[in-house]
């Protein structure tokens, strides 16, 4: 005869809780696809998205110039050495 061993406690948790979810139904075992919250994006004209990429490549060649003007005091303000520029 086989000696049993006592059960895991933490793999019958595991177990309870998987078959309370399998039975109560989780979002990914339903056939529809779950509900998106928030409006529906607006769908733009080629005339709108380019106008957006535009506005974006503006504002990231704003953020990009700031940058540059950032690090260009912090080197003034850094000693130099040696071969650096």
């Amino acid at each position: 005869m086989q000696q049993r061993l006592p059960p895991d406690p933490h793999l019958m948790v595991y177990t309870m809780k998987f078959q309370e979810v399998y039975l109560v139904g989780s979002p990914s075992s339903s056939s529809s696809p779950p509900k998106k919250r928030g409006p529906r994006p607006k769908v733009l004209t080629p005339l709108e998205r380019r106008q957006k990429r535009l506005d974006a490549n503006d504002r990231e060649r704003e953020r990009m110039g700031k940058l540059n003007s950032a690090f260009d005091s912090l080197r003034h303000l850094l000693p130099r050495h040696g071969n650096d520029r």
